[in-house]
């Protein structure tokens, strides 16, 4: 998604009111550049992906949405120096750029370098960028780690286990974090939302889930059981001072087979499941009240399985690029199936972030 950018410092562009037209047209020029088109038809393509503006601001001396300017408007604005076509930025500029787009994924990184160089690479066909200037912008993985958003971080299992086990007051809350790096999130947290008492062997540490059996370690099986057993939620994590600013600082939880339940309410069956809505909503709670911004679905999800992988390379003392594919599908078979483009992703991740998720593992 495209936001207004500078150099810093400056006032911010009014560009809010465009970002559900931008992501359209990323979409609509996407899907263009699939097909062979001529020169000029890719060019005309990615000034409208970027909503006709395709400029930056120089001297945040400029706040007005260009989209409305006209192009005698922006000729005269690039002549002053004050904006600047994309397809003649530095590397440092572009840099810039991606950092203020606040990108927080590596995949969305790569589509938005790829979709800037196809840009690029049309313009110096047409002569629109000078011969000196990089055509294609091409980040290391470890330039690429510095433009991810923190909220992309992934978490060792130290950092989440002591966060679950020491932190987290409500088990509804760990369980879930806890539940998510030992077997992931598929298909919007089926496996989660339908677990139920009946599922946990205490005795062998299993999960039985409904196409697969999980062995996990004793502290999740005891969160899981403590989530089913608890009746009440604590607002706020339990912080006394959010409990005396509440009238109810407590929900009553509806006393259920299952693992994670909803709050008493009339208008709602004892039996119904609780939602991948609540379930966000819980994690985005603890993310903010830890101060985590990374620590939502994915990327615990992520964390679980590089660090399985991770685990195995030590073990094995191999690297990641040893392994084939069914081999990491074998590691990852807690979480179900992957396609090879999951696992490609997987393999990019752990070499981009480069973090190692068993620190403070016992050798």
């Amino acid at each position: 998604m495209c936001r207004g950018v500078g150099t810093g410092g400056g006032r911010p562009h009014k560009f809010a009111q465009m970002e559900n037209k931008l992501d359209d047209l990323k979409i609509d020029f996407l899907e263009k550049s699939k097909l062979e088109l001529k020169n000029n038809e890719v060019y005309d393509a990615y000034l409208h992906y970027m909503c006709k503006f395709r400029w930056y601001e120089l001297k945040n001396t400029y706040d007005k949405d260009l989209t409305k300017s006209t192009e005698e408007e922006i000729n005269s604005l690039q002549q002053q120096g004050l904006i600047k076509d994309v397809a003649k930025f530095t590397k440092d500029e572009v840099e810039t750029m991606l950092l203020r787009f606040r990108i927080s994924t590596l995949s969305s990184l790569e589509t938005q370098i790829a979709v800037l160089n196809k840009y690029r690479i049309h313009a110096r066909a047409m002569q629109k960028i000078p011969s000196m200037l990089m055509i294609e912008y091409r980040p290391t993985d470890e330039e690429k780690k510095e433009l991810i958003h923190t909220k992309d971080k992934l978490i060792t299992k130290s950092e989440l286990y002591y966060l679950c086990d020491e932190q987290i007051v409500n088990a509804q809350d760990s369980g879930i974090f806890l539940s998510i790096f030992n077997f992931g999130k598929n298909n919007d947290c089926e496996d989660i939302i339908n677990l139920t008492l009946e599922d946990i062997d205490k005795e062998n540490n299993i999960v039985h889930l409904k196409d697969r059996d999980v062995e996990v370690d004793n502290i999740t099986i005891e969160h899981l059981i403590r989530a089913n057993n608890e009746i009440e939620y604590k607002k706020g994590n339990g912080d006394p001072e959010v409990a005396n600013s509440l009238r109810k600082p407590t929900i009553d939880l509806e006393d259920t087979n299952y693992i994670f339940k909803n709050g008493i309410n009339a208008q709602r069956g004892a039996d119904d499941k609780i939602s991948i809505q609540t379930i966000r909503r819980r994690t985005k709670n603890m993310s903010k009240l830890f101060d985590r911004p990374y620590l939502n679905l994915t990327n615990v999800a992520d964390s679980g399985k590089l660090y399985k992988i991770q685990m195995n390379m030590k073990e094995t003392n191999r690297e990641i690029d040893d392994y084939s594919y069914n081999e990491i599908r074998e590691i990852l078979k807690n979480f179900g199936e992957h396609t090879d483009s999951q696992i490609v992703r997987l393999k990019r991740l752990n070499d981009v972030m480069n973090i190692d998720l068993t620190v403070g593992e016992e050798d």
